[in-house]
């Protein structure tokens, strides 16, 4: 078990030079540029490479966009400032709503946290026990949810022995089974209602020379909540553009 999760973390550092590839295809092909759905946006941007304005190439990104939230409400605003007295109807109206709608999205549905308990409860073991013959003694940190939807966006890049490996270590059926499980843990996570945020901020950064499927980016921006951006790897305007998104998902 710790050979095969340790296998699919390596490959998911890979994810960058291979997202969205396609697969099983030596061949070279243009993204096929599909349509771009309510969950994300679609920005399309103007290159010129080699300092030859003649020479221009569009690259798409795909930006997810993140669900909106009812916002916590301020109490201070329902105290009337001449009388001091709290408008607790009025607050319970805006409290029901927030409230109502964040039980329903951290609901998850009947059987879901009972498949995912087999992945979290062996990986817990495997990433947090030290062997104490080996000198393994330190102090660990691990997010099961994290490396949980890490490799669901990993299964969506490969196909064949690779993908059905990550299916069998998540516990999934199928890849539209991992997805809508993805999905739901994601969204179960999430919460950004000006008292509490919680993010699991996903992106994959792609070099500018791997030709991908935009199907396969598209897909990971509507389940998976995750943007893509492409560019020349180790360049400063890649690093830039990979900081500021860092800034922007922590509130930096």
């Amino acid at each position: 078990m710790r050979k095969m999760i340790t296998s699919a973390i390596l490959s998911l550092l890979c994810v960058c030079a291979m997202a969205g590839c396609k697969a099983g295809d030596g061949g070279q092909k243009e993204p096929d540029m599909g349509s771009t759905e309510t969950t994300k946006t679609e920005i399309t941007e103007t290159e010129v490479l080699g300092g030859d304005e003649s020479e221009k190439r569009e690259r798409n990104m795909i930006q997810a966009v993140y669900p909106e939230v009812a916002p916590y409400p301020n109490e201070e605003e329902y105290i009337d400032p001449k009388t001091g007295e709290f408008d607790d109807e009025e607050f319970s109206k805006v409290f029901d709503v927030w409230w109502d709608q964040k039980r329903n999205r951290r609901a998850l549905p009947e059987g879901c946290a009972d498949s995912l308990k087999p992945f979290f409860v062996t990986s817990i073991r495997e990433f947090l026990t030290g062997n104490p013959r080996e000198g393994e003694d330190e102090n660990r940190i691990y997010s099961p949810v994290n490396v949980y939807m890490a490799l669901s966006m990993l299964a969506e890049t490969v196909d064949g022995d690779s993908r059905q490996q990550i299916l069998t270590l998540l516990g999934a059926d199928s890849a539209e089974a991992l997805r809508s499980q993805a999905s739901q843990v994601w969204n179960a996570s999430y919460c950004q209602d000006g008292a509490v945020t919680s993010l699991l901020a996903n992106s994959l950064w792609l070099d500018e020379d791997v030709n991908f499927k935009q199907e396969t980016l598209e897909t990971l921006a509507d389940h998976y909540y995750a943007s893509s951006f492409w560019g020349q790897m180790g360049s400063p305007e890649l690093d830039e553009r990979l900081q500021a998104w860092l800034n922007e998902q922590t509130g930096n």
